[in-house]
C-alpha cells in the first residue's frame, strides 16, 4: 500500500507478480488505475494509467 497525495485518506494498493514486480496498482475501491508491463530483464516496457 501507498499513499497518494497529502494525508493518508488517499491509499493505492500495488500488485505483485511473483517476482516481486509491480503489476499492478488500484485505488481505494479496487479500480486497476496502472497497470505495468515487464520484459524478461525485468524492465517496464510500458504502463499504462486508466
Amino acid at each position: 500500500m501507498q499513499y497518494n497525495g497529502s494525508g493518508t485518506s488517499n491509499r493505492e494498493w500495488l500488485i505483485a507478480d511473483v517476482r516481486g514486480s509491480i503489476v499492478a496498482i488500484t485505488d481505494n475501491t479496487g479500480t486497476v488505475t496502472q497497470i505495468n508491463k515487464y520484459n524478461a530483464s525485468e524492465v517496464v516496457e510500458w504502463n499504462s494509467h486508466f
